[in-house]
């Protein structure tokens, strides 16, 4: 998922409510299925490859799927992912 949005936790709002939404999804054909979603964030800082861009925010995807999964992680610009951040479980 790509986001156009300046600085600030708005990214946080999007991201929590596709979670929740995909949570909430059933799949009437198959018994007691449960759908997820984990979501790695990383916000672009200036002169940012996209590649960069991209690896951090992949980086903070698979550690969300490490974690527990139905959660969201933010990587901040060294790359280092924060843990605790908007963690859904």
């Amino acid at each position: 998922m790509l986001l156009d949005m300046e600085a600030g936790d708005e990214w946080r709002g999007v991201c929590e409510r596709t979670r929740a939404q995909v949570e909430a999804l059933t799949i009437e054909k198959v018994k007691d299925c449960r759908v997820s979603i984990s979501i790695g964030v990383a916000q672009y800082a200036a002169g940012e490859s996209a590649l960069s861009l991209l690896d951090r925010a992949d980086k903070a995807l698979y550690l969300a799927k490490a974690g527990g999964r139905n959660c969201i992680r933010m990587a901040d610009e060294s790359g280092v992912v924060q843990p605790g951040v908007a963690t859904v479980n």
